[in-house]
């Protein structure tokens, strides 16, 4: 936002100074009358409000956004208040180039222009006003909410979603000791480089489902090829999720990280870092690779410092 803060702070400059020399034209003019006054005096607020809103670094009216459309409905706001802004200036720019020209004879409609974009300006921020007025006071209940919601999913959902992961593997000790030490795993190394509790619940989960398609792979396929395994895991994790009291932006994300967990370029996300490192960690033992192997998946895998201490610790790679 500091980027649309400077950009707002030069409009707002120029609306000043537009606003002011405006004033200074009608009245040289002769231009007295209450609707060149008003709407030069509204502009020259305007512009005043503008740089004081551009410099302020947290506004009590600035809202933060929390998921993807919260974000892209705010870059919405901000492109059409700033709009607004451009259009009072391009509208006495206008009557400037008339004045210049010799041809402005007070057209009242340029005026009446100038003067509706500048209340639709204080319309547009009162509006931002009591909207965030609004979601503070749902953001406070919703934060509450979900601080308890957040605490059940850790004490009860994740311990059930691990118990049901050991009915959904039939006996196969392979895959449920592989599945519980790629949990303790993503656990420890969240927990030490600080996720956010939604991010630490949710890598949590999907290091319980990572391998959730194995079974169907090598039933399927012959083989449980990592390409296979992100290709037949998104249906079955929102199939095996379908019942938790989880968010659903949280399952999304939990399918989003299963059907990745293979991906290891364009990683994005903590959580999805997290993920690849706590798995590949399992991985080296049980497929029992090489130092040069191991290197290899330390250079490509791991940028947190837990997971990167946890390698060398095990392995001995230096």
């Amino acid at each position: 936002m500091k980027i649309y803060r400077k950009w707002n702070f030069l409009l707002g400059l120029f609306m000043f100074l537009f606003g002011t020399i405006n004033l200074v034209v009608d009245w040289r003019l002769g231009k007295r009358d209450w609707q060149s006054i008003t709407t030069a005096l509204s502009m020259l607020l305007v512009g005043i409000d503008v740089v004081i809103t551009s410099m302020s670094e947290r506004l009590a009216f600035e809202l933060e956004a929390e998921t993807e459309a919260e974000h892209e409905q705010m870059l919405r706001l901000n492109a059409l208040d700033t709009s607004l802004e451009v259009s009072i200036i391009l509208s006495f720019l206008m009557k400037f180039a008339f004045i210049g020209a010799g041809t402005y004879k007070g057209q009242s409609e340029l005026v009446a222009a100038g003067l509706g974009l500048t209340l639709a300006h204080f319309i547009s921020r009162f509006t931002e006003l009591i909207t965030h007025a609004l979601y503070k006071r749902g953001k406070g209940r919703r934060n509450k909410m979900s601080a308890t919601h957040l605490e059940g999913i850790d004490r009860l959902t994740v311990p059930n979603i691990r118990e049901k992961m050991v009915y959904y593997s039939a006996g196969n000790l392979h895959d449920i000791t592989h599945f519980t030490k790629v949990h303790s795993y993503a656990r420890l190394i969240g927990k030490e480089e600080g996720l956010r509790r939604t991010d630490q619940l949710t890598v949590e989960i999907a290091a319980i489902l990572h391998d959730i398609a194995c079974p169907l792979c090598r039933e399927k396929y012959g083989s449980a090829e990592g390409a296979l395994q992100e290709r037949e895991s998104p249906a079955l994790v929102k199939d095996f999720l379908k019942d938790e009291a989880i968010p659903e932006p949280m399952k999304d994300r939990i399918v989003y990280l299963v059907s990745h967990h293979h991906t290891y370029s364009h990683v994005e996300g903590m959580d999805h870092r997290v993920l690849l490192e706590a798995d590949f960690l399992v991985n080296a033992e049980e497929e029992q690779m090489t130092p040069e192997q191991i290197k290899a998946g330390r250079k490509q895998i791991f940028r947190t410092a837990t997971g990167k201490k946890l390698l060398d610790s095990m392995y001995l790679v230096h």
